[in-house]
């Protein structure tokens, strides 16, 4: 088999049969032949070598083989950091989503989820504060305006532990992913969140 390369080396193509070594030298291109299979071969000092694929998106070719420069190094450092903190992010979203069930309630009804909060924070340092939002949830729901306040109240003080919480667990990560000089002490960081000591049912049993 006869491998085809340009000036710089680079792989052009393969035939089976001889071919024409003037009209390759017109153009400044050799044939090598050769009974090994490449893949990816390139020509370096007339040696034909399997350049096979980049170890990543930063490492470059010298001619001989894969190199990453310090600069390269830097650049590479800085987007595992940056990937792995768009996971923590990720997680920690995913996370608070999953224990209030943010995911299964649709948005109009997530957007009153402050006011009532509010309402009901109002309501737990002073009974006579007015709770119009709960009110009307209440007679809608057929329920008690004073349980439903009570359990606004608790799943506002129970989301806003969950939301501290997770805050500074995530914060604790990316303080983590700061120090990090490494690839492989930014793969060492895990990435996992964990319940604050309220119930699940404080977040979202309203």
């Amino acid at each position: 088999m006869y491998y085809l390369f340009d000036k710089q080396g680079h792989y052009l193509g393969n035939c089976d049969l001889s071919p024409n070594l003037d009209d390759l030298a017109s153009r400044e291109e050799v044939a090598v032949e050769c009974d090994q299979v490449f893949i990816r071969p390139v020509l370096t000092q007339g040696k034909i070598i399997e350049q096979g694929l980049p170890p990543s998106d930063f490492h470059e070719w010298n001619g001989n083989k894969w190199v990453l420069s310090k600069d390269k190094q830097a650049d590479m450092l800085a987007q595992a950091k940056a990937n792995k903190l768009a996971d923590i992010n990720r997680q920690a979203q995913v996370f608070v989503d999953a224990i209030a069930d943010t995911n299964t309630t649709p948005d109009f009804e997530r957007e009153t989820w402050q006011e009532q909060a509010n309402e009901a924070k109002a309501w737990k340092a002073d009974a006579t504060s007015p709770t119009p939002v709960l009110e009307t949830i209440a007679s809608a729901r057929g329920i008690p305006l004073d349980i439903l306040r009570e359990k606004a109240y608790e799943k506002a003080i129970g989301y806003q532990l969950l939301g501290a919480t997770v805050a500074g667990q995530r914060q604790a990560l990316e303080d983590r992913l700061k120090q990090a000089n490494t690839l492989e002490t930014v793969a060492a960081i895990e990435v996992a969140f964990f319940l604050p000591t309220a119930n699940k049912e404080n977040v979202n049993d309203v």
